[in-house]
């Protein structure tokens, strides 16, 4: 499966990987995060210098972990048609059954007031670019395009969490901590 989150920095795209990861829907491996591959091509999560790079890296390992049949989950902004596009067309089967679209319906508001109290802050005028580009992303034209699952994120963040709750607590007759 192939998890593509679209969303502007901070809201929540990163945080519902890890959820996932908890839940046993994906491994950590299967998060693709050019961010952190532009850590460890440059030592700076913040340098563009190698964005094409980091991009064509994180696209190889995207294609090939598709290719032997493993999940992905691309945490990217992809706010930007071409882009989405491209990492679309990196599964060789493009339906409803091999790729999830996940569209943050996170408040911009919600995602700015994160992103100010983050260690590393995406500056305002890059955010604003962001949220410009995700009011201008035509996701209707693109889900006729292609023949994709869609979902906002909060009912997907839902569903996340309660698979996590049935795993820590799979009956509820006898929750985790009543067991010793």
């Amino acid at each position: 499966m192939l998890y593509i989150p679209i969303g502007i920095p901070g809201c929540g795209k990163s945080t519902l990987a890890q959820l996932m990861v908890e839940a046993e829907i994906i491994d950590q491996d299967s998060i693709v995060n050019p961010d952190r591959l532009r850590e460890l091509l440059t030592g700076d999560i913040t340098s563009m210098e190698a964005n094409r790079s980091v991009f064509q890296i994180a696209h190889k390992i995207t294609y090939e972990r598709i290719k032997y049949g493993l999940d992905v989950y691309f945490d990217a902004t992809n706010l930007k048609k071409s882009d989405l596009i491209e990492v679309l067309k990196l599964s060789p089967v493009i339906s409803q059954d091999t790729i999830t679209l996940i569209y943050s319906d996170t408040p911009d508001e919600e995602s700015l007031k994160r992103n100010s109290q983050r260690e590393r802050q995406v500056p305002d005028f890059v955010m604003e670019k962001m949220i410009q580009r995700k009011k201008s992303l035509d996701i209707k034209a693109l889900l006729l395009e292609f023949n994709v699952k869609y979902v906002t994120q909060s009912t997907f963040t839902e569903t996340v969490k309660e698979r996590i709750f049935a795993l820590t607590c799979p009956d509820p007759r006898f929750p985790v901590e009543a067991i010793q």
